[in-house]
C-alpha cells in the first residue's frame, strides 16, 4: 500500500477512538522512515554533510556515522542514502539555569525564563512565563537562540522528552535546568526535523528506554540526550519530508475539526430530540416526539455519550409516569398504599413502628408533578424495613456466606464478581440475609458513587451485604422495588432527594439511613408499574444491542486501522 492509498483511507482511523492520535504517530514514522518523498539523486550526501560538521569540531567516532538503522534500540529502518549519528555528534548539547544559586555580592539582571510546563510537544506555551535572576555575564550561556532544540527532562511520563524549536517568540529569553537545549552546528541541518523526531513514536521509545525510572516518574540526564541517535536525510530532503508532514497534518486538523462538528451536531440532534420528549405537554406531543426518537434511534444514538444519554431519559420518562399509557381500570396508588399501611402494621413489631422524623429541612416537596392516579410518598410509609448491614470483616473463604459490597453495585444492576465472604457463625446473620426485591443503596464512598442502587435478585437466604450498604424492603413485591431503583437512578431524585442530604468529612461522603426513609418517592398503581418495568427492560434491551453494535463497529475500524498500520510500516 503507497502512502497515497494509506490516505484514501484515513477515515477509517478517524472514526476508530483515538484514531487521529494513532495516525498523527504514523505520518511522523513513515516520515523518518523515508516513505512520505522520493529521494533525489542530486542532492548532497547526508554523510557528507555529517563529516563536515564533525571535523569542523576536531572529533569524531567514526561508528556513529554512515549507519542505515540502529536496529538495538528499535530505530527504524530508513533509507541507504541517509546518515544515523548522535545529537551530541551535530549540536551543542546544554542544560539551563539552576534556581536557588547563591548571588549574593554579583551584578544580576532579570530575564523571563522556560520551564517544563511552557514546553509542550511541537508547541510552547508562553501563557505564564517567570523570570530568574542571573549574573549579566551569564547571559550568552543560558540565553536562547532561533532554531535552538528544547527537551525537557522529565518527571511525570508526559513529560519526558517533549521537544519543540524556540522561534524567537520573546527578545530574550533563558531556560531552567529542567530543560536542555541542543544547538545545531550547521545551517544545512533543520531544527523542526530533529524536534520532530525526539517527539516521535522512536524518539519517544529511546527516552524511555534510557531514562532513570522510580514509579511513575521517569527523566534523561544530558549525557542520555547526547546519546540519541539521529537520522539524517540530506537537507534538501529534510524540507521536502518536513512540507509533507506539514500538508498530512494539516489535513489531519481538518479531519479533526469535521469529525468534531459531526460529533457536536449529533450531540444536538440527540439532545433536542430528549428535550422534547421530557418536555411534551400531554399523551399526543409526547406520543409524536417518542416517534421521532423510535424512527431515528440509531443514527440520534451512534455513540456511547448519546446512549447514556438515552437510558437516563428513559428512567427520567417512567419515574414521571410518561413512558408507559396511564389506565383508567387500575386500582389507584391510594389503594395499594392502605393495604401496604396495614400489612406493614402486621408485619413490623410494634416496637419498631415508631414514627420517623422527616428531613424536611432537606426536602420539601415532591421533585416534579406526576399522574393524578399516582401518589408521593416518604420511603417509609411503603419500607416495612430500612437498616444497614452486617460490620463482620469480609474473608476470602468461599464456604462462607456471599457478602455484597459497594462495589458490586454497578449501573443500577448487582453484579456477583468479585465476592468476598463472612462466616457462617457471624451472629445474628440469619435477619440480614437478602430476599429478592430488596433494594441495596451504597450509603457511603465518594462523592458521586453515594446513592448507587440496586435490586437484589438472587436466591433468597443466601446472599448478606456489608453496612457500608442500606436494605430497603418494601411490601409492594418486586415490580415495585425494580420501579423505585430505576427512580434512584433518576438525574432528578440525585438533584433533589440525595445530594442535598450528602455530608462530606475526611474525603468520605455519607449520606444515612434516617435521611433515606424520609426522602420521597412516587408511587403509580401496581398494574402500572409493571408495564413501566417492562417498558424500560423493553427499551434498555435496545440500548444494550446498539452498545453492542457500536462497539463490534469500533472494534471491526481497529482491527482494519492496525492491519494498514501494520502493512505501513513493514
Amino acid at each position: 500500500m503507497t502512502p497515497e492509498e494509506f490516505l484514501k483511507n484515513f477515515g477509517v482511523l478517524v472514526e476508530v477512538p483515538g484514531g487521529l492520535g494513532n495516525l498523527r504517530e504514523m505520518i511522523l514514522e513513515l516520515a523518518f522512515q523515508g516513505r512520505l518523498v522520493a529521494p533525489v539523486a542530486s542532492d548532497e550526501s547526508a554523510k557528507e554533510l555529517i563529516q563536515q560538521i564533525v571535523q569542523k569540531r576536531g572529533k569524531t567516532t567514526g561508528e556513529e556515522l554512515g549507519q542505515t538503522a540502529i536496529n538495538s534500540n528499535g530505530t527504524p529502518q530508513s533509507p541507504a542514502h541517509w546518515c544515523w549519528t548522535k545529537l551530541g555528534q551535530i549540536a551543542e548539547v546544554s542544560g539551563g539555569i539552576t534556581k536557588g544559586r547563591n548571588l549574593a555580592g554579583r551584578q544580576v539582571t532579570a530575564y523571563p525564563y522556560l520551564r517544563v510546563a511552557n514546553v509542550q510537544r511541537n508547541l510552547l506555551n508562553l501563557s505564564v512565563m517567570k523570570e530568574i535572576e542571573i549574573p549579566v555575564q551569564e547571559l550568552d550561556k543560558y540565553r536562547l537562540l532561533k532554531g535552538d532544540i528544547l527537551f525537557t527532562e522529565g518527571g511525570d511520563w508526559d513529560k519526558l522528552g517533549r521537544s519543540v524549536v524556540w522561534e524567537d517568540q520573546l527578545p530574550i529569553c533563558l531556560h531552567q535546568n529542567h530543560v536542555f537545549k541542543a544547538r545545531l552546528l550547521s545551517p544545512k541541518l533543520n531544527p523542526r526535523w530533529f524536534s520532530l523526531f525526539g517527539n516521535s513514536p522512536s524518539g519517544q521509545q529511546y527516552f524511555a528506554s534510557a531514562s532513570k525510572q522510580t514509579t511513575n516518574l521517569a527523566s534523561i540526564n544530558i549525557t542520555q540526550l547526547r546519546n540519541l541517535p539521529v537520522p539524517v536525510p540530506p537537507a534538501p530532503e529534510q524540507t521536502r519530508i518536513l512540507a509533507k508532514v506539514d500538508q498530512l497534518m494539516a489535513l489531519c486538523d481538518e479531519l479533526e475539526a469535521r469529525q468534531t462538528k459531526k460529533r457536536e451536531t449529533g450531540t444536538k440532534l440527540t439532545q433536542s430530540a430528549l428535550d422534547a420528549l421530557t418536555s411534551a405537554e400531554g399523551p399526543e406531543e409526547f406520543a409524536k416526539a417518542w416517534q421521532r426518537v423510535a424512527d431515528n434511534f440509531q443514527v440520534l444514538l451512534n455513540t456511547p455519550e448519546s446512549i447514556g444519554k438515552v437510558r437516563k431519559t428513559i428512567l427520567e420518562l417512567a419515574a414521571r409516569g410518561q413512558l408507559a399509557p396511564q389506565d383508567s381500570h387500575d386500582e389507584p396508588a391510594s389503594a395499594l398504599l392502605d393495604r401496604v399501611a396495614t400489612a406493614k402494621i402486621e408485619r413490623v413489631p410494634r416496637r419498631q413502628r415508631a414514627s420517623i422524623r422527616y428531613e424536611e429541612e432537606l426536602h420539601v416537596e415532591p421533585p416534579f408533578e406526576i399522574p393524578q392516579t399516582w401518589q408521593w410518598v416518604r420511603l417509609d410509609q411503603l419500607a416495612y424495613r430500612v437498616e444497614y448491614g452486617t460490620s463482620s470483616k469480609p474473608l476470602d473463604d468461599s464456604r462462607g456466606i456471599p457478602l455484597l459490597r459497594m462495589n458490586n453495585l454497578q449501573g443500577g444492576q448487582i453484579v456477583f464478581n468479585p465476592l468476598r465472604y463472612i462466616s457462617r457463625e457471624t451472629e445474628d446473620i440469619d435477619a440480614l440475609m437478602l430476599e429478592p426485591g430488596d433494594i441495596l443503596f451504597n450509603r457511603t464512598n465518594s462523592y458521586e458513587l453515594v446513592g448507587k442502587t440496586a435490586v437484589f435478585l438472587g436466591q433468597p437466604h443466601t446472599y448478606t451485604f456489608a453496612s457500608y450498604l442500606i436494605r430497603a424492603s418494601v411490601l409492594t413485591g418486586l415490580d415495585s422495588a425494580r420501579f423505585l431503583n430505576l427512580y434512584f437512578c433518576t438525574p432528578a431524585f440525585r438533584a433533589t432527594q440525595l445530594e442535598p442530604g450528602i455530608v462530606q468529612q475526611n474525603g468520605q461522603a455519607n449520606f444515612n439511613g434516617s435521611k433515606l426513609r424520609s426522602v420521597w418517592v412516587p408511587v403509580p398503581p401496581l398494574a402500572e408499574q409493571k408495564r413501566i418495568v417492562a417498558k424500560v427492560d423493553q427499551f434498555m434491551a435496545l440500548c444494550d444491542t446498539l452498545e453492542s453494535k457500536l462497539r463490534d463497529a469500533e472494534q471491526g475500524a481497529q482491527r482494519l486501522a492496525e492491519a494498514m498500520v501494520a502493512e505501513m510500516v513493514a
